[in-house]
């Protein structure tokens, strides 16, 4: 008989791994980053022909104190209409459409692979150039993606914004917020396409698929045995 991937009923001590995911405070560091980078990139059509506005006798900007009176009014008037999210210049609500109309502009030269924001195309090629500008005072470790160091930085402070309204457990990231609040809903968003058996992870689908596949990735260096489970390794020794 096949062994079968069994999922933990609900990692309660555990906490998974730090994942880089997009949540709001990321995402607006990567936009900040985006913003402040120098690197020679290709622009886009809306960005080769945005006009900064000229300042007026005082040195002013009335498009930037036009910007500013929005944000604390709360106002953002570009609306997009597939999703219904709004912002607040035109310029981010094209760059925003690009998700929707599946437009990637920025190619990596080395492998090809397109992305549809500049600074994931940045972010992309220190994976070739092996770069890793961000590095923590507090341990020495180094990424090469600016959101990948401010996550890993909360280890450190301990900070946890993201807190279980039915528990109380708190996490570092959104995403793992969500993955645990599975544990109270009971919800397995990731079926496998061949029992119809279902996961609360994609990580847990992957590994239950090779029941069904009989792939063995995981060889000791002992005796040559190769496993489905990187676990099994540990018990056979």
């Amino acid at each position: 008989m096949k062994e079968e991937e069994q999922e933990p009923e609900c990692p309660w001590i555990k906490e998974e791994p730090l994942e880089l995911s997009k949540g709001e405070n990321e995402e607006q560091l990567e936009l900040k980053q985006e913003n402040e980078d120098t690197s020679s990139v290709s622009p886009t059509h809306e960005e080769k022909n945005h006009i900064k506005p000229e300042p007026d006798e005082k040195g002013n900007h009335h498009k930037n104190s036009n910007i500013q009176r929005k944000v604390h009014r709360g106002k953002r008037p570009f609306l997009c209409m597939t999703c219904g999210k709004s912002f607040l210049k035109k310029i981010d609500l094209a760059v925003h459409m690009r998700i929707h109309t599946g437009e990637k502009p920025f190619s990596c030269k080395t492998c090809g692979k397109s992305f549809n924001r500049k600074f994931m195309l940045i972010d992309h090629m220190r994976i070739h150039t092996g770069e890793k500008p961000f590095k923590c005072l507090s341990c020495g470790k180094s990424f090469n993606r600016k959101s990948g160091f401010y996550v890993h930085s909360k280890i450190h402070t301990g900070e946890r914004d993201f807190s279980c309204e039915i528990c109380g457990k708190s996490f570092i990231q959104k995403i793992n917020l969500s993955r645990h609040m599975m544990c109270h809903t009971d919800e397995r968003p990731f079926p496998c396409s061949t029992c119809g058996k279902q996961f609360r992870s994609k990580h847990t689908l992957s590994s239950h698929m090779r029941v069904h596949t009989s792939v063995k990735p995981f060889q000791c260096v002992t005796c040559g045995k190769k496993f489905n489970k990187k676990t099994k390794i540990n018990d056979s020794q």
